[in-house]
């Protein structure tokens, strides 16, 4: 297991100060006078639904490839990857969880819900589980993946040439896939399932992954 802050078993409806949920605001206080512990959580770590629920918490983790996994989640998900940033994981209230300053998460997987996923400037692998959801990779070069009954999800800053999508789990090839392109975005449809690519023209086989 990697590093949670201190949590708080309180409704999460926390109020920033400064910027900052009271977690947040005393981990980077602390890492400001003290220094970073450059040796906690240096593993791969899983940071699970399980954990996060409704907790108030900061993910303070040193190294390694780690993921936020909510595929048990019980309701839609808003999270964001990038280091500071907060993100919902609660059934009520909202920012109840923060990314530490100086923490870089790899991997996020979402619920069966309508999620927003946004990642950071590192290479990520994002998969928003079966809902409708919005996708977002950031900076670095980032892996969209897609399982069996994915949803209707949308990509907001595909970058052709750098980015894939990973079909692999959900045992489709490229001549399964139906792509047409409209209004200078890309819509990729297999029976009730799709993926827009916002502001992508064109794309071809070299853009995915199916094995």
């Amino acid at each position: 297991m990697g590093g949670l802050a201190t949590r708080f078993a309180r409704p999460p409806d926390c109020k920033r100060v400064a910027g900052f949920t009271e977690p947040q605001e005393s981990r980077h206080a602390y890492h400001y006078l003290y220094g970073v512990n450059t040796g906690y959580a240096t593993g791969s770590d899983v940071y699970g639904f399980s954990a996060l629920d409704g907790m108030i918490t900061t993910i303070w983790d040193a190294g390694g490839y780690d993921v936020i996994d909510l595929s048990g989640a019980t309701y839609a998900v808003d999270l964001d990857l990038a280091e500071g940033a907060f993100s919902t994981v609660a059934a009520t209230g909202s920012n109840n969880l923060a990314i530490a300053f100086g923490t870089v998460i790899e991997d996020a997987i979402g619920s069966g819900f309508d999620d927003r996923i946004v990642g950071n400037d590192a290479a990520n692998r994002l998969t928003g589980g079966s809902g409708d959801d919005e996708l977002t990779g950031r900076g670095g070069v980032d892996i969209f993946g897609f399982a069996e009954g994915w949803g209707n999800d949308t990509i907001t800053d595909f970058v052709v040439g750098e980015d894939q999508l990973d079909f692999a789990g959900a045992g489709l090839s490229f001549a399964n896939l139906d792509i047409t392109s409209f209004g200078g975005d890309t819509l990729i449809a297999h029976l009730g399932d799709s993926v827009t690519l916002l502001g992508v023209a064109t794309i071809d086989e070299s853009n995915f992954v199916f094995a």
